[in-house]
């Protein structure tokens, strides 16, 4: 899968491996960090613009910084799926 159609499915939200798997240098995800253009909410994961994050952009980093068996649960999986009054 391509770093863009990664990002477009994580709602902007990328591992830094996955950048630096893709081809991007590492001095280009510093670059951006430190300049504001991206933001680095957790240790490892980048988003990629600097606006405020939207609910499920939060969701992602959160799964994305607790490694690869992370997963969301309880109401916020439920509201996932489209089951509703469970908030």
């Amino acid at each position: 899968m391509d770093l863009s159609q990664r990002s477009l499915e994580q709602n902007g939200v990328v591992l830094r491996s996955q950048l630096l798997e893709a081809g991007v240098s590492r001095h280009t995800v510093q670059w951006n960090v430190e300049r504001g253009r991206w933001q680095r909410p957790m240790a490892g994961v980048i988003v990629t613009h600097s606006g405020p994050l939207s609910i499920r952009q939060r969701e992602w980093v959160s799964v994305l910084s607790l490694g690869e068996h992370a997963c969301l649960a309880g109401p916020t999986a439920a509201a996932l799926d489209g089951l509703r009054g469970y908030e």
